[in-house]
């Protein structure tokens, strides 16, 4: 009798680790996928950037006297500031019309339409100047690189405009003979991807010319999405999303279960971390896919028209923002 207690104890432990087993095993597969943690009203938001490093988050948007960018809390998803931009609010630009240079901590806004560039200190939160465009040409998304270069592609007329992200100044107009409305840059930021027109051009910064082609379907197209970890790139249509091999240029795959929306110009976006692909969809939700076996894992409603979706890697948080009668930002969780 002297084991009586070392029995006992036996018997509670086994006891409660069977029933920790039974209930991880009951647990609904939907606590594993993502899902909405939080809604935030902002006027208008279109479009959304991440800054990883100090956990921020920049909308572009609406405001009263124009434009405005509002930074997250990433930690809470709190409104910490609104930077208020004097200068004419165009809702219908790209879900990239917002960028960010975490090396210099820069904000580059498309305003007056999309032909300026509202410069912004992302330290102190101050407008540094508004670029004009030299021809005063429409412009819907913006690019920078990691030499500290921004690029536009004008809309309906063949010319990429190449600015020094140092001094504010245009370097260069480059005559490209494309008529694209869309634009992705690579990582090294040698490549310009440009969607419009029918087809999907590769143009080489340094060539300064279009190297290669793809034809797309033309209704309603995405901005391209550059996979660099997993060598692809993501472009998405009314009616089917493209698969494209990256090193090679040359389509892989025609999806045509995952519905993009009717809307021109709203962004894919992909957690390098879970390999999860974000993309917008009819029914006012997002499709989370898993990118190695393009497979779809769950749909989540969050509202009519997605303008951007952008991703936080660390913290594994998506922020989805929706405008028209939606006006708001809706954060998930990825898991």
């Amino acid at each position: 009798m002297k084991n009586k207690p070392l029995v006992l104890m036996f018997f509670v432990f086994t006891f409660t680790l069977t029933s920790t087993c039974l209930y991880a095993a009951d647990k609904p597969a939907s606590a594993n996928l993502p899902s909405i943690i939080k809604t935030i009203p902002i006027p208008w938001p279109v479009s959304g950037v991440v800054d990883e490093k100090e956990n921020r988050v920049f909308i572009l948007a609406r405001d009263e006297r124009g434009s405005a960018v509002f930074v997250l809390n990433g930690r809470d998803s709190s409104i910490i500031k609104k930077i208020s931009i004097k200068e004419e609010f165009f809702g219908n630009i790209a879900g990239n019309s917002l960028a960010y240079n975490p090396d210099t901590k820069r904000l580059y806004a498309l305003v007056n339409l999309g032909r300026g560039i509202a410069v912004i200190d992302a330290k102190t939160y101050t407008i540094l100047d508004v670029i004009k465009n030299p021809r005063n040409y429409r412009v819907l998304s913006i690019n920078v690189s990691k030499r500290n270069m921004i690029y536009q592609v004008a809309v309906g007329y063949p010319y990429i405009f190449e600015f020094n992200g140092g001094s504010n100044k245009l370097k260069e107009e480059i005559r490209y003979g494309g008529n694209g409305s869309y634009s992705a840059i690579s990582e090294d930021g040698n490549f310009l991807y440009i969607a419009g027109e029918g087809n999907l051009l590769k143009f080489d910064i340094k060539a300064k010319k279009a190297t290669a082609s793809l034809p797309i379907t033309l209704s309603s197209i995405s901005i391209p999405l550059i996979d660099e970890k997993n060598g692809l790139i993501f472009l998405a249509s009314a009616y089917k999303m493209y698969v494209i091999d990256l090193p090679t240029f040359k389509t892989k795959d025609e999806k045509e279960d995952i519905p993009f929306p009717n809307t021109d110009g709203a962004s894919l976006a992909l957690n390098p971390t879970t390999n999860h692909l974000f993309v917008p969809t009819y029914n006012d939700s997002v499709s989370v896919i898993d990118v190695p076996a393009m497979k779809i894992l769950t749909t989540i409603k969050v509202g009519q028209t997605v303008r951007s979706i952008a991703v936080n890697s660390q913290t594994n948080r998506v922020y989805v923002t929706l405008v028209n009668y939606e006006n708001k930002v809706v954060v998930i969780q990825d898991r």
